[in-house]
């Protein structure tokens, strides 16, 4: 989970872990690629925001692909963000899905089962 808004980082995380989620946070875009490069083995799929301090989501997650080229991403964002992840340099068999902010729990839900149902 990569967010930088504390106060939306804090309820993703309580919404995950009442999922039943264990989860790695990260605050911006550099820390989560220092992060994913630690814990990438144990990462099963990125929820970050577009727009994050430090490195663009977007291009954070460039560099989390090339550790591990098919982790599924779920970009979060309250705007339009179709153009700028419509630009990334991904394999197409790479699941890429996009949440708008402000989501739900059950929101959330249906995303994350599109790639870690059991």
């Amino acid at each position: 989970m990569v967010e930088d808004d504390e106060t939306v980082r804090n309820v993703a995380v309580r919404i995950l872990k009442s999922l039943g989620y264990q989860i790695c946070v990260a605050e911006d875009g550099e820390e989560a690629v220092e992060k994913f490069e630690q814990e990438c083995e144990k990462i099963n799929l990125v929820l970050m925001d577009v727009v994050l301090p430090k490195a663009r989501g977007p291009e954070a997650y460039e560099k989390m692909q090339a550790i591990k080229p098919e982790i599924p991403v779920i970009f979060v964002s309250g705007f339009d963000v179709k153009s700028e992840i419509a630009n990334l340099n991904i394999s197409a068999n790479t699941p890429v899905e996009v949440l708008q902010k402000p989501f739900t729990k059950d929101a959330l839900a249906q995303k994350l089962q599109l790639f870690l149902s059991d």
